[in-house]
């Protein structure tokens, strides 16, 4: 009998370690997979209606990923804008966006990017 208990203690041991080593290795899967997941988010902080028919925007990347903003869009229009890169914290001025704008008038302003995600900000532009 004696010898039967020795074994089951050994047999436990040995499972006991296999679930800790288990439990280790999944938790260092875990841990670098949350350490290089990027995020990829854009704001567009402002926009502002230029008398020439333009509308300039100030995009801030607000996310751990770099971004490259291949289209800007006003409502349905699609601009395409020269590719721009903009690191994690940092911003740009997007400038001179040919569109004819109407006095009072509320549009969708978004940027666009290579993953083909889109982040949208509702601008009114002057009064008369």
């Amino acid at each position: 009998m004696r010898r039967l208990s020795r074994s089951r203690n050994g047999s436990m041991l040995v499972l006991i370690s296999l679930i800790f080593l288990a439990l280790t290795w999944a938790a260092a899967v875990t841990f670098e997979f949350k350490t290089e997941f990027k995020i990829e988010q854009l704001q567009i902080v402002c926009v502002d209606f230029n008398a020439d028919d333009t509308i300039d925007m100030h995009v801030q990347n607000t996310g751990t990923a770099t971004a490259t903003i291949t289209d800007a869009k006003v409502d349905d229009a699609i601009i395409d804008v020269t590719d721009i890169t903009i690191d994690p914290g940092e911003s740009y001025e997007i400038t001179g966006i040919s569109y004819a704008w109407i006095n009072g008038t509320a549009y969708n302003i978004a940027v666009v990017t290579n993953t083909g995600a889109t982040f949208i900000y509702r601008a009114t532009s002057p009064s008369l």
